[in-house]
């Protein structure tokens, strides 16, 4: 599960950090103006949760396994409040 994450973590890095980050300085195609928040929403803020919290928390699962249980509760279930 922890590498699972890491990996949801990385490539969520590489479409926020690669992809758009190209869009910023080369500039969004006349075509896909205003589109690119249909495509991408909240892309930042869901990576930004899963590199700087979940996986974080879900490392630490590793060495206390109660915390699992907990932190989905608490999170996953809840629709992915902080």
């Amino acid at each position: 599960m922890v590498q699972t994450e890491k990996d949801y973590v990385k490539d969520l890095g590489v479409i926020v950090e690669g992809f758009m980050s190209r869009l910023e300085v080369k500039g969004i195609p006349e075509d896909m103006r205003g589109k690119d928040l249909i495509v991408f929403g909240n892309i930042h803020q869901i990576y930004d949760w899963h590199q700087e919290f979940f996986l974080v928390e879900l490392e630490k699962c590793l060495q206390d396994h109660d915390r699992l249980a907990e932190l989905f509760i608490k999170h996953v279930s809840g629709g992915f409040s902080t």
